[in-house]
Parts: structure tokens; sequence; C-alpha cells
């Protein structure tokens, strides 16, 4: 696998975009929840990130040496699909939502 430039910055560009949407609506959803203890739910979400990126980081070299080179280019595809999975999914709810707000009036 020889990774070129222009490869790594358009796939740099779309993990990026793509994950910023996801932590975008994510921690929207989390903040319109009603709680009395949302500073207590927001410690542990970001603390459950945190350690999940700190032992992705471990393992990576581990899955590159047991599954072979292309386990990263494999995983991050998968990610970038899911990622673009769930946004034409909450895209599409948000415009069946509005056409039910039109239709109710």
């Amino acid at each position: 696998m020889w990774p070129t430039f222009a490869s790594l910055m358009i796939t740099m560009f779309l993990i990026g975009a793509l994950r910023g949407q996801t932590n975008i609506s994510f921690f929207t959803t989390i903040q319109q929840i009603p709680t009395n203890n949302r500073n207590t739910l927001m410690t542990g979400v970001l603390t459950v990130i945190d350690t999940t990126t700190v032992i992705g980081s471990l393992l990576a070299p581990r899955l590159i040496l047991m599954l072979g080179s292309w386990t990263l280019p494999l995983l991050g595809g998968g990610i970038l699909l899911f990622c673009l999975t769930r946004l034409i999914i909450l895209l599409n709810n948000q415009k069946q939502s509005s056409s039910d707000i039109d239709e109710n009036c």
C-alpha cells in the first residue's frame, strides 16, 4: 500500500468533515436530554470517547501485524460508510418531519 499525498488529503478531509458532523449531532442530542446531572453525563461520554481513542491507538499496530496493511484503510472506510449512512438517515428523517409539520398545518 503506497499512500499518495492526494489520497491522504482527500480521505483526511472526508474523515474530519463526517466526524465533525457526527460529533455535532451527537452532542446536540445529549444536550437536549432532560437530566439533572448533565455534567456527569457529559463527563462519562467524554471519558468513553477518550478511552476508546487511546485503546484504538494502542491496538492499531497490533491489528496491522495480525491482519495486514490493509486493515486500517478498510476499518476507516467502514467508519466513513457508517457516518455517511447515519448522516443520510438523519437528513431523511428531518425532511420527513418537516413535511409532516406542513401537512398538519
